[in-house]
């Protein structure tokens, strides 16, 4: 049974190299990541659940897309700017 209410909280996770269980899929694999923060406490998620709800729970924003590029591009520092050296 698939648990779709899963929420990531923090993208940090911790790889785990024992066999355990997905809370997700409810399947065992021998690696599996395990996240702190999430609306449901401590959870382990397989490779292919932790693509999906990381996907889920934080998107991905594409901002050259959809334009909005022009609103996150500053100007970056003082580079060759005919500054004085002492």
């Amino acid at each position: 049974m698939i648990n779709d209410g899963i929420r990531l909280i923090s993208k940090k996770s911790k790889r785990i190299d024992k066999r355990s269980k997905c809370n997700r899929c409810d399947g065992y694999y021998n690696t599996v990541y395990r996240y702190s923060d999430s609306n449901q406490g401590l959870v382990n998620l397989c490779l292919r659940c932790k693509e999906i709800i990381r996907e889920k729970s934080f998107g991905s924003i594409q901002i050259h897309q959809e334009g909005l590029i022009s609103k996150f591009v500053y100007s970056g520092g003082a580079w060759e700017t005919n500054r004085k050296k002492f």
